[in-house]
């Protein structure tokens, strides 16, 4: 990966994959509101946060992706926080 020169820690993003298959990769669909670098989404790295910050230009196909590659079939965005029933036996 190579990262832009300047002052974060940023790149140009043209897709995320879910593990090592092509077919679990998420693209962004162009905007014309989004800033982009070298055909890419200009994409800002923190490597402090525990969250995925996601704009909402994207979040709701990102997540559905997202959830679909897990198996999860129903989950609701509730009171700010995005919740899905677990069936997990430890």
């Amino acid at each position: 990966m190579t990262s832009n020169d300047d002052f974060f820690w940023s790149l140009s993003m043209s897709a995320v994959r879910f593990g090592d298959k092509d077919a679990n990769a998420f693209g962004f669909t162009s905007d014309p509101q989004v800033v982009t670098v070298d055909d890419g989404i200009y994409t800002i790295f923190d490597t402090n946060s525990p969250s995925i910050l996601i704009s909402e230009l994207w979040y709701d196909s990102f997540i559905a992706k997202f959830f679909g590659l897990a198996g999860v079939k129903s989950y609701e965005y509730q009171d700010g926080h995005l919740r899905a029933p677990c069936s997990a036996k430890y």
